[in-house]
This record gives C-alpha cells, structure tokens and sequence, in this order.
C-alpha cells in the first residue's frame, strides 16, 4: 500500500520485509533488550517516527521533546523532566 508517496504497512510481516529490502537487517530485532518491527510499526503509525531516504539509505527520524518545569518556592526544585 502506499500512503503520501510512502509505503503503508498493514502488519509486521510486510514492514519487515520492506525493511531487508531495503538493507535492514532485523533477524536480530525483538532479542534481549532491542525493540521488535512492531515496536517501530507502533512509532511510525502514532506519528512518534517515521522513515526517511537520504542519500539513497533508509534512515528512521524521531520526534522528541524535552521540558523542564521548575516550581519557584522557598527553593527551586525540578517538578517534571
């Protein structure tokens, strides 16, 4: 399926194969610690990440936010990072 120009997936086993086709080795993906193909599925349809090309390679772009909030009392402390 292509979505915007760019191809939607409907599961895990199509992301996967469009990933190793496109030089993604992900036999390794979901041991131990590392994240599974659904968890990057997961990112790209929240809208958290997405893929991009750049120089001809598949790259995954992230969307991140950092705040601070500071509480101004008798002291400052740090509330939320």
């Amino acid at each position: 399926m292509i979505e915007n120009g760019w191809p939607g997936f409907d599961d895990e086993e199509e992301m996967n194969q469009f990933l190793n086709d496109h030089g993604v080795n992900t036999s390794q993906w979901g041991e131990g610690d590392s994240k599974t193909v659904g968890h990057l599925l997961s990112e790209i349809r929240d809208g958290s990440s997405k893929y991009i090309f750049k120089e001809g390679k598949l790259l995954r772009q992230l969307q991140a936010v950092s705040v601070d909030i500071y509480f101004r009392g008798c002291e400052n402390f740090l509330i939320i990072q």
